[in-house]
């Protein structure tokens, strides 16, 4: 599974849900940009809500969120609630006041890491579900 390929495959499938069931959706997606997430949080200057999609990298399986503090946003819990449902580890909220996006965006903002690209277990799931429903799982907790 190639990180970025899988994410992007992942957010595009989201922006395109949540643009066909009436959201207002400011794409954030800087693949050619030197300083892709300062362009990213300065995108989502007028936005009532930041996600940001990651597949986590390193040992270890399942999904988490990132927020700020650590804050126990009914949103993330869903989002974990959900993928929980389709077979994911539920590793909880986590605080991401440290990460740049989280740090500097004014807006509610989520960073979710949908599943760990190097554990079998998750890349059996991702490829058992695809990407589109692993979107609706997050589409369906907004």
């Amino acid at each position: 599974m190639i990180e970025s390929i899988e994410t992007r495959k992942l957010a595009y499938e989201l922006m395109k849900q949540l643009a066909d069931t009436g959201h207002e959706v400011i794409p954030a997606v800087f693949d050619r940009s030197d300083d892709n997430l300062r362009d990213a949080v300065a995108a989502a200057v007028n936005a009532d809500l930041f996600i940001s999609i990651h597949l986590n990298g390193g040992g270890g399986h399942g999904a988490e969120v990132y927020t700020w503090k650590g804050q126990k946003l009914i949103r993330a819990e869903k989002i974990l609630k959900n993928f929980s449902a389709l077979g994911f580890t539920n590793r909880g909220i986590k605080d991401g006041s440290k990460l740049y996006v989280i740090k500097n965006t004014k807006c509610e903002a989520l960073l979710i890491e949908v599943c760990f690209v190097g554990s079998e277990i998750d890349f059996s799931l991702y490829n058992t579900h695809g990407y589109a429903k692993l979107a609706r799982a997050i589409r369906e907790s907004i």
